[in-house]
């Protein structure tokens, strides 16, 4: 774990952790994608876990600039490991930190062979959602049920959401 806030959680029992690129998923690296605040806000409500995992070096400068700190449990960043070792990293420090195993653990990327690649390597514990661009991340990516559906090169990806 590269960093660590102060969030504090008053339950993890049912809780999913849900983990986040930052660069082009939540924020076009000078303002949040509208509606991604809210979103935040709403999964901090709930009490759900939430990191972040980036391949952006200065991931605690650019939550500091957005005001956003505070929403964030901590996070993976770096160029030196994949998304899939940062989001296995985060889920071990977790389950340490809380002695507890997430009921479910999301993954949101705008980077469709980050995406395949936790898809592929996880086999199904992580949902892992791509983000098309230049729109990021919605409220609708969050939906459970909606099916997974991407394009990658010229072959058309459906996974189902369970």
């Amino acid at each position: 774990m590269n960093f660590e806030t102060n969030l504090q959680l008053k339950s993890v029992k049912d809780k999913k952790l849900y983990i986040f690129d930052l660069d082009e998923t939540l924020w076009n690296g000078r303002a949040l994608y509208p509606g991604v605040l809210e979103i935040l806000r709403s999964l901090v409500l709930k009490g759900h876990l939430i990191y972040i995992a980036s391949f952006n070096m200065d991931v605690p400068g650019a939550l500091k600039y957005l005001g956003i700190t505070h929403l964030f449990h901590g996070g993976a960043y770096g160029r030196d490991r994949s998304k899939y070792d940062m989001i296995k990293e985060i889920f071990y420090y977790v389950i340490s930190k809380y002695k507890y195993v997430p009921i479910k653990v999301e993954f949101y990327d705008d980077q469709m062979s980050n995406v395949i690649d936790v898809h592929k390597k996880s086999n199904g514990w992580v949902r892992a959602v791509y983000i098309e661009q230049p729109h990021g991340l919605k409220q609708s990516h969050l939906d459970p049920d909606a099916p997974l559906r991407f394009v990658y090169g010229k072959r058309i990806y459906q996974v189902s959401a369970r």
